[in-house]
């Protein structure tokens, strides 16, 4: 099938809706669909995109300028991605998650899929998609989360169940998973965190583990420069704040941990710092430390319950609780084989249920 990709992510960036862009397209495209991706143009354009997200070189991207026009960028944009379509032969599907390049592409008659990762966030945007969604050449709505479905299925009650895909986030594997999920031989355990440093991503937490546990490693990766400097004003000897670090160069730092740590909080904000998630997020990362075979302690969010099963797949704490944080530590510190057993099978549902590859085949199904 040869599908065009609609996205108003700027390609490379920071931001973890644009790894999910990428991923996506290359899972389609090994899939054996010819992909094009639409995406704004690069602040830098001297950056290898495939290499920044570690990925292959399987399809083509599109650029288009983002217009500085206050209110009405995003709606301009999205008519110079139709002008671009237009001048190309056209595509068999339109798969995106950006409202408005979906909108004047539905335009061409061609059969669209829309990617929602959030309900919309303005009266403007739900008029758009329940617009959108009456659209003869509709195809489905994909979500992120049970619990975004059913918060769809309350906003537009004439949107049918059956057209509503509910399609986790997903990871790679890793080319060598029998060195990735073996236990480190260092004394000192290595306690990792990848992401974001925005509110309620549970920073805090870490830093109060660190404190707590001096005689274990803990590492942050991830983060922008001004918030990493905001925490580090309060050293802690055995925390280590390593940065940013572009997705494909990931690797060696989930190779490095032996417990990963995802301790978000009741409320939890997105790029930029706004907004909360909290009751339908798929945090990427959360499928990531699975695709390594390491022990993931996590809290015991709804949203994050569709996924990580407590003693399963996980060990599960309530959000704020450090306590329970510090006992979960201390229970995977001394139980080798239960590190072992939530790892392997963190691995196995991750091989078996959460690959990008069978994200793409479950969204086209």
């Amino acid at each position: 099938m040869k599908l065009a990709y609609l996205s108003a992510s700027q390609i490379p960036s920071r931001a973890a809706n644009s790894v999910h862009v990428m991923k996506m397209c290359q899972a389609f495209s090994k899939n054996g669909h010819q992909v094009t991706l639409y995406a704004r143009t690069p602040a830098d354009d001297s950056t290898d995109v495939f290499d920044f997200y570690g990925i292959d070189r399987s399809f083509e991207i599109e650029y288009q300028h983002w217009p500085v026009i206050r209110g009405l960028g995003g709606i301009q944009y999205a008519r110079q991605v139709k002008h671009k379509i237009q001048k190309k032969s056209f595509p068999e599907l339109f798969y995106g998650r950006d409202l408005y390049s979906l909108w004047a592409a539905a335009s061409l008659k061609i059969p669209f899929i829309y990617e929602s990762h959030g309900p919309p966030s303005n009266k403007a945007r739900h008029f758009l998609e329940s617009q959108l969604f009456k659209k003869s050449n509709f195809k489905k709505l994909v979500v992120i989360s049970q619990a975004l479905k059913d918060i769809y299925q309350n906003l537009f009650p004439d949107l049918k169940k059956e057209s509503i895909c509910v399609a986790h986030d997903g990871a790679d594997l890793p080319e060598c998973i029998a060195s990735s999920n073996s236990p480190t031989e260092s004394k000192r355990l290595q306690v990792g965190y990848v992401g974001h440093l925005y509110p309620g991503r549970g920073i805090e937490i870490v830093i109060e583990l660190a404190q707590k546990l001096p005689d274990l490693d803990f590492h942050v990766v991830g983060g922008m420069d001004a918030d990493i400097q905001r925490y580090q004003d309060k050293p802690t000897e055995n925390l280590q704040f390593h940065g940013f670090s572009p997705h494909g160069q990931l690797d060696t730092y989930y190779r490095r941990f032996d417990i990963l740590l995802a301790p978000y909080q009741q409320k939890v904000a997105v790029h930029g710092g706004n907004g909360d998630t909290s009751q339908w997020m798929s945090p990427l990362k959360i499928f990531e430390y699975m695709a390594y075979g390491k022990p993931v302690i996590a809290s015991d969010l709804p949203a994050l319950k569709e996924v990580l099963q407590d003693g399963v797949n996980s060990l599960l704490c309530e959000a704020h609780d450090v306590g329970a944080w510090l006992q979960a530590i201390e229970k995977l510190r001394t139980d080798l084989s239960l590190r072992v057993r939530l790892g392997e099978h963190a691995y196995q549902d991750l091989l078996n249920h959460y690959t990008w590859s069978k994200r793409a085949s479950l969204v086209l199904a």
